[in-house]
C-alpha cells in the first residue's frame, strides 16, 4: 500500500465576538495545552468545543501530495463574513514563501446555520504555474456547533469527527461509504506547537495492511522528516532540506514498496518551490530521471548499466499537460522507434528507425 493520502479543506463559523479581520494562525495560536491523551467527552450535544478549532486544525495541513504527505504546514488563517455574521469565505496562507494554499468558500447554510456546503480550492505551485484541485462537501455540525461529520460531494460517503482533544485537536476521524459503514478509523498525535507528528489506520472493512507515519517538523515548523511504514514491511523516509529563506530546496528518499521497488530518490525544488528535477535509483540498478523545462517535461528511463529503455516528452500548453511523444529502445540502447501523439491522447504516428 502506497502511503495513504490525507484530503483537505476548512470551514469555520462565526463565534461571539469575531469581526471579519479574524487571523488565527494555526501553529501557534495557544496551544501550549494540547495534550493528545486527554480527548473531549462526546455527549448528546457534541463536544462542546466550536468547529472553528477542529476545522481548522484537521485541514491545516499538505492535501496529500508526494512532497508532504499529510504534514502539518506552516501558515496563517484569515476568514471573512457575510452580512448576517456567517463565514463566507476562509483563506490559508503558507508563510514559506507566503502565498495562498487553500480558499473555502460557504455557502446554503440550513436555517438553524448547523448545515452548509463548503467548496475547498487547493492550490498547487509544483509546476511553473499554478494548478487548483476542488473538492465539495456538506458539512453537519452538532447541536453545539462542535464538528460532527463532512458528507462528500454526491452522498457517497462522510468523514466523522470521532475524538478531539479538549481543545478540539482530531484525535479520531472515521470514513464511512454511501451505505453507513464504516471503512477505517485515522489517528492523531500532535507536538506541543500542534502540529501532527504521527498519524495511523486501523481498518474496519476490506482488509488492507495497516500503515502509520511519523513526522518531525523545523525550528520554523516546517516538516523536517517524514517516515510511512506498513506491517509488510514496506517504508518510506525522507528528510527536507530548505534554503536560508526557509523554501524547500530538496528533499531526500529512501523507500522499499517490495516487489524490487526498491531505491533512493532526490528531488531538486527551484526557488520559487517548483519541481527542477528527480532522480531514483533503483537497488538492481536501473534509475529514473525527470527533468522541468519552461514548456516540456521529460522523463528518461535505464536498464542496469545506464542503457535507455524509454524517452518520454510532455508538452506544457496553457496550463495543460500531455504526452507528446514516446521513443522506445532496444537492449544496447539504440532508438527503435517513436510514437507520437496529440493532446487528446490519440496516437498519430510511429516511426521505426
Amino acid at each position: 500500500m502506497r502511503p495513504f493520502l490525507l484530503l483537505g479543506l476548512f470551514v469555520s463559523m462565526v463565534l461571539a465576538g469575531c469581526s471579519g479581520d479574524d487571523v488565527i494562525n494555526s501553529q501557534k495560536e495557544d496551544q501550549s495545552k494540547i495534550d493528545p491523551n486527554s480527548p473531549a467527552v462526546l455527549t448528546e450535544d457534541g463536544y462542546g468545543i466550536h468547529f472553528l478549532t477542529t476545522i481548522s486544525n484537521y485541514f491545516a495541513r499538505d492535501l496529500g501530495t508526494f512532497v508532504y504527505r499529510g504534514a502539518s504546514l506552516n501558515g496563517t488563517w484569515e476568514h471573512e463574513y457575510d452580512n448576517d455574521d456567517r463565514l463566507f469565505k476562509s483563506t490559508y496562507y503558507e508563510n514559506y514563501p507566503k502565498r495562498i494554499l487553500k480558499e473555502i468558500i460557504y455557502s446554503n447554510y440550513s436555517s438553524d446555520n448547523l448545515e452548509m456546503d463548503i467548496r475547498v480550492k487547493t492550490n498547487y505551485y509544483s509546476y511553473w504555474f499554478t494548478t487548483t484541485y476542488n473538492q465539495n462537501f456538506r458539512l453537519v455540525l452538532h447541536g453545539d456547533f462542535s464538528a460532527d461529520r463532512l458528507i462528500r460531494d454526491h452522498g457517497d460517503g462522510h468523514l466523522s469527527f470521532d475524538e478531539l482533544t479538549q481543545d478540539g485537536f482530531v484525535t479520531k476521524m472515521g470514513d464511512f461509504t454511501g451505505s453507513g459503514s464504516k471503512l477505517w478509523t485515522t489517528n492523531y498525535e500532535y507536538d506541543e506547537e500542534g502540529n501532527a507528528t504521527k498519524y495511523y489506520t486501523t481498518y474496519h472493512q476490506y482488509y488492507i495492511e495497516d500503515a502509520s507515519v511519523d513526522y518531525s517538523y523545523t525550528s520554523f515548523g516546517d516538516p523536517y522528516s517524514y517516515y510511512f511504514h506498513n506491517e509488510l514491511g514496506a517504508f518510506s523516509e525522507v528528510k527536507y532540506h530548505y534554503r536560508q529563506d526557509k523554501t524547500l530546496e530538496k528533499l531526500e528518499e529512501t523507500f522499499d514498496w517490495g516487489d524490487g521497488d526498491a531505491g533512493t530518490k532526490l528531488v531538486i525544488f527551484n526557488e520559487s518551490e517548483a519541481l527542477e528535477s528527480e532522480l531514483i535509483k533503483y537497488e538492481d540498478g536501473s534509475t529514473f530521471s525527470k527533468a522541468f523545462e519552461s514548456d516540456m517535461i521529460i522523463e528518461k528511463y535505464y536498464r542496469p548499466g545506464d542503457i535507455l529503455r524509454k524517452v518520454i516528452r510532455y508538452r506544457v500548453s496553457e496550463n495543460h499537460i500531455w504526452c507528446e511523444q514516446v521513443e522506445y529502445y532496444d537492449e544496447e540502447g539504440n532508438l527503435e522507434y517513436t510514437e507520437f501523439y496529440n493532446q487528446n491522447g490519440d496516437l498519430v504516428e510511429t516511426i521505426y528507425e
